[in-house]
């Protein structure tokens, strides 16, 4: 499998969903272009309550478990008119390219979560002569580009630059039928750019049962680590012994359990004790 996944999709279709079904479990860090342009609304609420905790005390509000419509227009607004159309377009992928080539580099795979503009794809991918014509376009139109981002993006990760090799990264799109955004936030750039991206593979699914199974599917070739957890007396927790993310568990007393669930989110995993091995747990598949 690729080392790079790009999940392109509009709102509420699944891309954060087969994230954490699909792709966490098979150890694939997570990257949200979108990630930096939260720290500049939070700094913006800050500002505007002249109080150094206003961003704290509104954190959830914008960024819970159901975003709100204020937060979500702002968070169009700051990454789309302010810096992609007023600074330039690759600024959100050239930051988190940055990242990305440190976790590649040093032999992890990463998925970005929030792929939705054509030019981010195209860089994801490292797609040279696209990014260049791209770029003489921004020149010939007189649009708002930085030449440092331009000349890092065309230099390769070997030679110290962002651009990564070409074909690193698979770019796959969601698709929920029937979901749609309503109204004006459902209309801006970051949603209709999600409709001129050439994804190299499209999931359409109804429910996060389906999008799961076409997940695994396409990541057939790379299954999830090996995963053995071994309790110790004391421990309120379990200790992964072989690859993979460390989950949170409830506490369980490790003379005392025969299994142990634990909730990645949507689902869960569940883990037996071993009778041949005291003291370990081994995956026994989902809750």
């Amino acid at each position: 499998m690729k080392p790079i996944v790009a999940i392109t999709g509009r709102a509420g279709h699944g891309k954060d969903s087969l994230y954490r079904l699909v792709l966490a479990p098979r150890g694939y860090y997570r990257v949200a272009l979108a990630d930096p342009v939260k720290a500049l609304y939070l700094q913006r609420l800050a500002a505007e309550d002249a109080s150094p905790l206003a961003a704290a005390e509104r954190y959830y509000q914008a960024f819970g478990a159901t975003k709100t419509l204020e937060a979500r227009r702002a968070l169009q607004q700051i990454g789309t008119e302010q810096v992609r159309e007023g600074l330039d377009p690759f600024y959100w992928v050239w930051l988190a390219l940055q990242e990305i080539k440190r976790l590649v580099q040093a032999g992890e795979k990463v998925a970005i979560t929030d792929c939705r503009f054509p030019n981010e794809a195209a860089a994801l991918r490292g797609e040279a002569q696209t990014i260049r014509r791209m770029y003489e376009e921004l020149a010939a139109s007189g649009k708002a580009f930085s030449e440092r981002i331009q000349r890092d993006l065309l230099t390769p990760w070997e030679v110290g630059g962002l651009l990564p090799p070409s074909g690193i990264a698979l770019v796959v799109r969601v698709v929920k039928p029937g979901r749609a955004l309503e109204g004006e936030a459902g209309q801006h750039a970051s949603e209709q750019g999600v409709e001129e991206i050439r994804p190299d593979v499209s999931l359409e699914a109804n429910n996060l049962l389906e999008l799961r199974e076409m997940g695994q599917r396409l990541l057939a070739e790379d299954p999830p680590p090996d995963r053995a957890w071994q309790a110790r007396a004391g421990w309120a927790r379990a200790i992964e012994l072989r690859g993979g993310p460390l989950h949170n568990t409830s506490a369980f007393a490790p003379d005392d359990v025969r299994e142990i669930a634990l909730p990645p989110g949507e689902g869960a995993w569940l883990y037996r004790r071993d009778p041949d091995q005291p003291g370990v747990f081994v995956f026994a598949g989902d809750a």
